[in-house]
């Protein structure tokens, strides 16, 4: 299902999806409160504890090359860190559209960004993907801050931001640990024809699969920035479940704004463009298998070889799902069925 949307609202379901893939049944939080989880000892491949702490840092604002040390309460090195940023500095709904995301396993990272200006005519929206723990830009094919994980340990880990505005950013965090744990995050471009698709190089069988990408015109190698903006975010596990969200803004000169959005239960990754009245799927796949080396994609759309992301994860637990936001302000809800 792809519906048009106003840019303020697409980055809302990502949250959703995290928190059903990770958290146990009972842990709820602000986004910047950090909590703890211990995996349970039927996990996947056996796993014994498996740790994530949840939190939230305000980006420096010192000139760049700055480094900036983050505290946690991991108790352990990392195995994987996931950072994420609307590019606000407060926890409230403002005008413009902007979305940044990034992968890193200590040794490889990668991130995406996506902009869209407010209420101009024509369209003014960019986008980005870099070789770095997080990257940030803005309309006009800007980059105004992007930053390299330096080092990790139990109590910190350390970003130096190559280039840096003097916005107080807000950015969201989830660290994952433990000692059996593996972690790979990997970049790779999708097929330019229908079919299996299997990305080698992770050096396991991975129990849970993240996704990220732009749309699906961004296909250079990183780093690069271009017009139009959009980005997808999906997962899959082992258990052959997934799930997929996408959105596009286009940028086209004299051209009336406009944005679409998508998700889907039965994909794990996908890419969404304007076509017609609006919108549809033109990349599109679904889990197939996980192997010792990789996992494999079977691809129903294909559009061109778009750049993704992926970040594999050995020995944790996920259940990943979909369920209705009550229409009622300030309700607990309960999510049950994960399962541990």
């Amino acid at each position: 299902m792809t519906r048009r949307t106003s840019c303020s609202n697409l980055y809302r379901p990502l949250a959703i999806l995290l928190i059903v893939a990770l958290l146990l049944p009972n842990q709820a939080s602000a986004a910047s409160a950090e909590m703890a989880r211990v995996a349970p000892a039927e996990a996947p491949t056996a796993a014994s504890a498996v740790l994530y702490r949840v939190g939230s840092f305000t980006k420096t604002t010192s000139a760049a090359p700055a480094s900036q040390t983050v505290p946690h309460t991991l108790g352990a090195a990392p195995k994987a860190l996931i950072l994420w940023t609307t590019g606000q500095s407060a926890t409230t709904v403002a005008a413009h559209y902007r979305y940044a995301m990034g992968f890193s396993d200590g040794t490889t990272s990668y991130a995406f960004a996506a902009a869209s200006q407010d209420n101009v005519n024509p369209a003014n929206a960019s986008q980005r993907f870099a070789a770095r723990a997080l990257t940030i830009v803005e309309w006009g094919e800007k980059l105004v801050a992007e930053a390299s994980l330096v080092s990790w340990n139990a109590t910190t880990f350390t970003l130096n931001w190559t280039t840096n505005n003097n916005s107080a950013t807000l950015i969201h965090y989830i660290l994952i640990g433990g000692a059996d744990v593996s972690a790979k995050v990997l970049n790779w471009q999708a097929p330019t024809a229908p079919g299996l698709k299997t990305v080698t190089g992770v050096g396991f069988r991975p129990d849970l699969v993240f996704h990220l990408n732009g749309t699906a015109g961004l296909t250079a190698a990183a780093p690069v920035t271009q017009p139009g903006a959009g980005y997808g975010f999906s997962l899959m596990n082992a258990a052959g479940e997934q799930g997929v969200i996408a959105n596009v803004v286009n940028d086209a000169a004299g051209s009336t704004p406009r944005a679409a959005r998508g998700q889907r239960i039965d994909a794990a990754l996908g890419a969404t463009a304007i076509t017609g009245p609006s919108g549809e799927f033109v990349i599109q796949a679904g889990h197939s298998a996980m192997h010792s080396d990789g996992f494999t994609l079977n691809f129903s759309r294909v559009a061109g070889p778009m750049q993704i992301a992926s970040l594999a994860l050995r020995r944790v637990n996920s259940k990943l799902g979909t369920f209705f936001a009550p229409f009622s302000n300030e309700t607990n809800q309960s999510v049950t069925g994960a399962g541990f």
